[in-house]
């Protein structure tokens, strides 16, 4: 049980998508009518399972910090639709973000931190078709300097921590990557050299990478610095913690 969460800590929960029939029928009698719903609407079975595996576990580990029935969790959304807990609207002691990416899931559960998360999928993409529209000028000569070998890698860092960073405001992708830029070099900390729309009172955040698994990438964002990740694997924890340099 995880209990409350101390203030520097961010918990990292990683949750495999692939679930056997009995865990599937667990999950699905946790979700609520509006999230079956949502899972009824995807065209293939293998993305409704996901849908329902990633969301059952994400009930799942937020109610073992409440101590709840994860079919008891209740919902709340802000205005660009970055979800909270509904009893948590208003004081915003627990904050989570979650993400998925092929057959993985992450969440990241915070105190009283703002939090974004995201993990992608490293597949191949030729050069040419990389999505540089969610890049800056200064990103886009950055990453053209880079050997060839290296820049699929350093694209998907960019793609997750700027996605992270915009979930971690509250703006999603209501507003374009390109209205952020960073700066990751690789023998420096990630930094953020620009901002179209900055948040007020909160320019401190702490940009933290992690290693999901073979051909994964992940970012945590989360405000204010001096946190440190704590692994977690649902449903079994791991020990491992990283801090932040």
């Amino acid at each position: 049980m995880p209990g409350i969460l101390p203030i520097d800590h961010v918990d990292l929960w990683t949750v495999s998508l692939t679930a056997g029939s009995e865990q599937y029928a667990r999950f699905s009698q946790s979700l609520s009518s509006d999230e079956m719903v949502r899972a009824d609407r995807f065209k293939f079975e293998r993305d409704r399972r996901r849908f329902v595996v990633g969301r059952g576990a994400l009930r799942s580990i937020l109610a073992s910090y409440l101590e709840r029935d994860p079919k008891s969790i209740q919902f709340a959304y802000g205005p660009q639709g970055k979800p909270m807990l509904a009893e948590a609207a208003t004081s915003g002691v627990l904050q989570f973000n979650a993400s998925g990416s092929n057959e993985l899931a992450v969440c990241a559960v915070t105190a009283g931190r703002r939090v974004g998360v995201d993990i992608e999928h490293c597949r191949p993409i030729a050069d040419g078709d990389l999505p540089d529209q969610c890049l800056t000028t200064a990103e886009r000569t950055a990453l053209s300097a880079l050997e060839p070998a290296r820049r699929l890698a350093a694209f998907y860092r960019l793609w997750t921590l700027k996605e992270a960073f915009l979930k971690a405001t509250g703006d999603g992708l209501s507003r374009p990557m390109s209205s952020v830029e960073f700066d990751i070099a690789p023998d420096g900390p990630l930094r953020l050299v620009g901002d179209q729309k900055p948040v007020s009172g909160e320019n401190c955040w702490d940009f933290l990478e992690f290693d999901p698994g073979p051909q994964f990438l992940g970012t945590v964002v989360v405000s204010n610095r001096g946190c440190a990740l704590h692994y977690r694997t649902w449903p079994l924890e791991c020990c491992q913690t990283a801090t932040p340099p």
